[in-house]
């Protein structure tokens, strides 16, 4: 038994990279929190199940970063990536329709969930 030689050896060299890991690691370069990376990939991945284009998410990204840049917005604020990418990335794909820029509280329903505007922290769940 011995001279059993095994006809497929795994060779890491040779292993292809899929699609989707590929897409993540550029999210994950441009993302401007780097937290829990097995947990956001989980994330990332779920939103390409539900038919969300890498593109698309990438474009919320630098929505994000163009806001945390104009508010000076704090990093301990910034969400990690997973909570960021299951909860708030609808948030950042059209800013310009979805946030007003000055005024008072808003108030949202979207999906059942009653939301408001707050200036300076975003669309957040009214628990009241």
């Amino acid at each position: 038994m011995s001279n059993v030689v095994p006809l497929f050896t795994p060779d890491s060299s040779e292993t292809p990279v899929e699609p989707a890991d590929a897409a993540f690691t550029v999210f994950w370069a441009q993302y401007p929190r780097r937290r829990a990376k097995a947990d956001a990939e989980k994330a990332y991945k779920g939103l390409l199940k539900c038919g969300m284009a890498p593109e698309t998410i990438l474009e919320a990204v630098a929505a994000l970063v163009a806001e945390i840049t104009k508010e000076g917005t704090a990093m301990k604020y910034v969400p990690y990536p997973a909570t960021w990418l299951r909860s708030r990335v609808d948030d950042y794909l059209n800013p310009e329709v979805e946030k007003p820029v000055t005024g008072p509280a808003t108030v949202r329903v979207r999906d059942g969930v009653t939301e408001r505007f707050l200036p300076g922290a975003g669309w957040a769940r009214d628990w009241s």
